[in-house]
């Protein structure tokens, strides 16, 4: 188990090392990664329908997802559209959490006006992030690629570091 475990990170350490060399591209497999499951759960969806041979239209559902999940992976224009979609959603959720963030640091301005100035900057910058990401579409694919990478590289470490510390006692009880 444990040369597994340090086999498996240094993998996975690797991955993401290659992915930071091509970020756009880890960004732009997403819309694989969603067709699949997609497909996935149409199929679990049909599958349970037949099981229970009352839910007609969890069976027809479940047909529709999993077309949709086909034509998604074999349609390589949804999958870019589907990519442009989730940067411009990801500029969404920045320019949502940049209002909240502002709303807190005017709300906190009668407790400590420090905090507050400091969390007002927070959410004008969180709001040009956003901003930025509906004008740079591109380039919010890119950054979002390299945090993914980053994630899968500090994972890799963990689990080589899990590896290195592995002994008898952690193993589950059989």
């Amino acid at each position: 188990m444990k040369a597994l475990a340090i086999i498996t990170g240094v993998a996975t350490l690797l991955l993401g090392a290659y992915g930071v060399c091509v970020p756009l591209r880890i960004f732009l497999s997403l819309g694989w990664i969603l067709g699949a499951l997609y497909l996935c759960n149409g199929l679990t969806l049909v599958i349970g329908a037949f099981q229970k041979k009352k839910e007609v239209w969890q069976g027809v559902l479940g047909g529709l997802v999993a077309v949709f999940g086909v034509i998604m992976l074999c349609n390589v224009w949804l999958r870019f559209l589907n990519d442009m979609m989730m940067a411009y959603f990801a500029g969404l959720s920045v320019l949502a959490c940049g209002v909240c963030i502002l709303v807190a640091g005017f709300n906190t301005w009668k407790v400590s006006k420090g905090m507050a100035v400091m969390t007002i900057i927070c959410g004008v910058l969180a709001l040009v992030g956003g901003v930025f990401a509906f004008l740079h579409p591109i380039m919010t694919m890119i950054s979002v690629g390299y945090i993914i990478c980053f994630n899968v590289i500090i994972q890799g470490v963990g689990m080589i570091a899990w590896g290195i510390a592995y002994k008898k006692s952690d193993a589950p009880a059989e």
